[in-house]
């Protein structure tokens, strides 16, 4: 975190329930939680509520989409209740899977999905793509297009999706790249982007 730390930004490091201690949506409902106490506790955390980043990689990457995209959608609320305004500034989504509707036969989808793997409207219901509106917060996108567990189109249907809602997002496409397991000069570039992208909607 150290380039976030060199551009003035403080980091809270979200913890989640594994599939072994909470199938779904366990782990949605704790980092709902965690951005909750974050916002409800601003003033003593000394940040700005206005300005939060929420970010993730891999299954990080579908719950910061899960966490910032809900905005005021209590659905997975019910263990941190909140009369507040819940909106996060910008969304960072590293290979995260945003549609899990035809993936679920994919073995971690079904592990995590648990005994409502076959419920296709529980399975919308944690699905990122579906909370997309012309009012989401920006999302900046990561994906490498070999991509061998989560596939690069997943990605490319978000950004779509995105976009028809006119919803500020970039996508950067790292060609070749695998899950995450990207060279120095592409994670090099990778940052590049990210700042320009953070910059741009000055949160600083």
């Amino acid at each position: 975190f150290g380039s976030f730390f060199k551009n003035g930004y403080a980091v809270a490091n979200m913890a989640y329930r594994l599939v072994d201690k909470g199938t779904a949506p366990a782990a949605i409902e704790d980092v709902r939680c965690a951005l909750i106490y974050i916002i409800k506790n601003a003033k003593e955390l000394n940040i700005n509520p206005n300005k939060i980043v929420i970010m993730g990689g891999s299954a990080g990457g579908h719950l910061a989409l899960m966490g910032g995209l809900l905005a005021n959608n209590t659905i997975f609320d019910s263990n941190c209740n909140f009369d507040g305004t819940i909106k996060v500034a910008a969304i960072i989504n590293k290979y995260g899977v945003a549609d899990l509707e035809p993936l679920k036969d994919w073995k971690s989808a079904k592990n995590w999905l648990g005994i409502k793997s076959d419920n296709s409207k529980f399975i919308k219901s944690v699905s990122p793509i579906n909370y997309v509106y012309p009012t989401s917060p920006p999302v900046f996108i990561v994906h490498g297009t070999a991509d061998p567990i989560v596939p690069f189109r997943q990605s490319l249907l978000l950004f779509n999706k995105l976009k028809e809602n006119g919803v500020v997002t970039q996508i950067i496409s790292i060609e070749g790249g695998l899950h995450g397991k990207f060279t120095k000069e592409q994670n090099k570039h990778i940052q590049n982007e990210l700042w320009n992208f953070l910059n741009d909607l000055n949160l600083k």
